[in-house]
């Protein structure tokens, strides 16, 4: 269980350099799919406590919880829990909720909140001498593979031999918030890349390490891994008020109206998606995820010149028409964002239309990676049942991110892939026979080659070596 999971672990971040971090009522799903538009290829969710699961549940149903199984993968869902509470941690990870929704799970030892310290969870963790034994507990019981966030103690010495505790344990992967407990809010103060150049050599080469602190532009994240030698460079705080961090144009080179004007669609969006379910909810109880006030506290980080009297304003708009009409009226924001469509146009053609989705520009739909993205697309051209294809791509996904992909026998990739279309597409997806060496094998050998990184084009590749394959064995069957 172990090697298979750090496979897959390892094979969830190859070539994927760039995070989204857990944030606070900010890694929300609208966020999420907003920072994936301008290059983020792996987030987290914000913080779950375990402990309010079964009550969240219980008020709100699975709505509460909102993920885009086509769109946000690799997905990490984080959790954070007290010694007392490790039971609930499992049961959160193995409810069937998210069971085709996420890629793996994260335990957070790094929040250093007061809330956090008095709830014995996050930062609290660090110091506990149960610690080690939580996290065989829930590694040894949850369905994904488990990685962990934590920050540094005084001695980096002492944070190593934790990290190397927690790997014994069961973590797969570290993220390192290279600041100490203390370093938070005003006194955030500058990360310590030396520390986790450190940290990184004295792990083991098949653990995941994932740095975090003081990125603060998009070179940043290249300077982060040749500097320390992490696998993965998290973003935090910087892209909360700049998703555009994650895009080589961004800060300086993007104009704000189109960060803003992409958020709003993806909030727009998912409100949209799930306004059937939860309309009521989200109308009466501001602490629901995605509710207004969630749309609001983004644009609020988003357009961080507003004046006292603005943010008075923009709180006390009571619908995406009345945001989406003040935020045209700014300075600096007005007249029509995104081409030719302003924010109040986006609502109205929204509701005249009647659509769940709002059509995306070419540019954004090309900007996404990550191989759940296209294949479900892939699926449903190719005749498979529509309510199946996010379930499907969830599997085929594991099968592509196998570390071993690179030696995998052709042949057997193909034996494992189309077995998995049998129920959805009929005859014509029956098991193949064995291929000839050229067709099937040369197109999954192209597959299956490594590639230095994982973006658009390579994704791209993927997809139509695959798609080669199947319709060749297709036509051998038939």
């Amino acid at each position: 269980h172990s090697y298979e999971t750090r496979c897959v672990m390892r094979g969830l971040y190859r070539g994927r350099a760039s995070v989204l971090a857990p944030l606070v009522d900010g890694s929300d799903l609208a966020f999420r799919l907003c920072a994936r538009d301008f290059g983020a290829q792996v987030t987290f969710t914000e913080m779950f406590l375990a402990r309010d699961f079964a009550r969240r549940i219980r008020e709100y149903g699975p709505i509460h919880y909102q993920f885009d199984s086509l769109r946000d993968r690799p997905l990490v869902m984080q959790l954070a829990c007290s010694e007392t509470d490790t039971k609930a941690a499992i049961e959160m990870a193995c409810h069937p909720l998210f069971q085709d929704c996420v890629d793996a799970i994260d335990l957070n030892l790094g929040c250093p909140q007061r809330f956090a310290y008095k709830l014995g969870v996050g930062c609290a963790l660090m110091g506990s001498p149960n610690l080690i034994e939580m996290v065989k507990q829930i590694s040894a019981a949850v369905p994904f593979p488990l990685s962990v966030k934590m920050r540094l103690f005084e001695s980096v010495p002492r944070t190593i031999e934790l990290a190397l505790e927690l790997c014994a344990a069961g973590a797969q992967a570290i993220t390192v918030h290279s600041r100490y407990p203390s370093q938070r809010g005003s006194r955030r103060g500058v990360a310590s890349w030396e520390a986790l150049a450190q940290i990184r050599a004295a792990l083991p080469s098949d653990v995941v390490v994932i740095g975090n602190g003081s990125v603060l532009g998009f070179s940043d994240i290249s300077r982060m891994v040749s500097s320390t030698g992490v696998d993965a460079v998290m973003i935090g705080y910087p892209a909360l008020t700049d998703p555009s961090i994650f895009d080589p144009r961004g800060r300086s080179g993007l104009p704000r109206a189109t960060v803003i004007a992409t958020y709003f669609r993806n909030a727009l969006d998912v409100q949209r998606r799930h306004s059937d379910r939860s309309q009521n909810e989200s109308s009466c109880n501001p602490t629901f995820p995605h509710s207004h006030l969630y749309v609001q506290r983004h644009l609020s980080w988003l357009i961080p010149s507003l004046s006292r009297k603005q943010r008075a304003e923009l709180f006390a708009s009571r619908s995406m028409s009345e945001t989406a009409s003040f935020v045209d009226s700014l300075a600096g924001v007005s007249g029509r964002l995104m081409g030719t469509v302003s924010l109040r146009e986006m609502v109205e053609g929204c509701v005249r239309l009647k659509t769940p989705q709002i059509q995306e520009s070419p540019e954004i739909r090309e900007s996404r990676s990550g191989i759940p993205n296209v294949l479900p697309e892939f699926l449903r051209a190719n005749g498979v049942d529509p309510v199946c294809a996010p379930a499907l791509a969830n599997k085929f996904s594991q099968l592509l991110l196998r570390d071993d992909l690179s030696s995998l026998n052709p042949n057997d990739f193909l034996a494992d892939l189309v077995p998995l279309l049998e129920p959805h597409v009929g005859a014509q997806a029956r098991a193949p026979p064995a291929p000839a060496p050229e067709e099937p094998g040369t197109a999954v050998r192209s597959l299956c080659a490594p590639a230095p990184s994982l973006g658009v084009e390579s994704d791209t590749r993927l997809y139509h070596s695959l798609l080669a394959s199947l319709e060749r064995c297709a036509r051998d069957n038939s």
